[in-house]
């Protein structure tokens, strides 16, 4: 039985350690938590009570995408059967989102949406089924190689998958820069700042 060299399984390693990184950077930047005095367990629900429109799904399936990659091909070092892999894959892809959902209830800049569970985990899912196209495209270009070419291989293999890597970051990074906009700003809306526009509750605080 053939073991798989060290440098491959950094490698998979890298890409689940990257993946999660990237996805709490995106998910709960700037880390500005603010805890409330009280807080309920109607009040952790209420929270949950907003919407998601479909590039947030599109962004949601993206993000998730190389964190169901690579844990997919740790899995597969570890001659992990694919019905299991594929529960895991998903199993931590929900868990993952679920911890970031819960954690944005206390950013005041991010909104906690129940539908980006399901998202997340369609999108590692997604990654399950990419990494598996991906290593049979990969078969069919080496399969007439010999055994000593191995390391060169691996080492295309890694430089195919960061390639598409960035390639997804910048995609996502542009889905996030079309979702910033000020098309449905209206002129006439009152915007005030320290008081009611009755005039007659102020408040006193500062704003950062």
């Amino acid at each position: 039985m053939n073991k798989c060299p060290i440098s491959d399984q950094i490698f998979n390693l890298l890409i689940v350690i990257t993946s999660i990184l990237l996805i709490l950077l995106a998910t709960l930047y700037p880390f500005n938590f603010s805890i409330p005095d009280s807080f309920s367990l109607p009040d952790f629900f209420a929270n949950f009570n907003n919407a998601s429109n479909f590039q947030d799904q599109v962004n949601n399936f993206l993000l998730f995408m190389p964190l169901g990659f690579g844990f997919t091909r740790l899995l597969l070092q570890r001659r992990i059967k694919t019905g299991v892999q594929v529960f895991i894959v998903t199993l931590v892809s929900a868990g993952l989102s679920f911890t970031v959902e819960v954690l944005q209830i206390f950013l005041p800049s991010r909104m906690p949406t129940p539908s980006d569970i399901m998202n997340n985990s369609i999108g590692g899912f997604l990654g399950f089924i990419c990494f598996y196209l991906w290593n049979i495209q990969s078969f069919k270009n080496t399969v007439a190689q010999i055994e000593n070419s191995r390391a060169s291989r691996s080492i295309k293999q890694i430089v195919v998958f960061c390639i598409g890597y960035i390639f997804l970051t910048f995609l996502i990074s542009l889905l996030w820069q079309n979702t910033i906009n000020l098309s449905n700003w209206d002129a006439n809306y009152p915007l005030l700042i320290g008081n009611e526009q009755t005039r007659d509750r102020p408040w006193q605080g500062y704003m950062s």
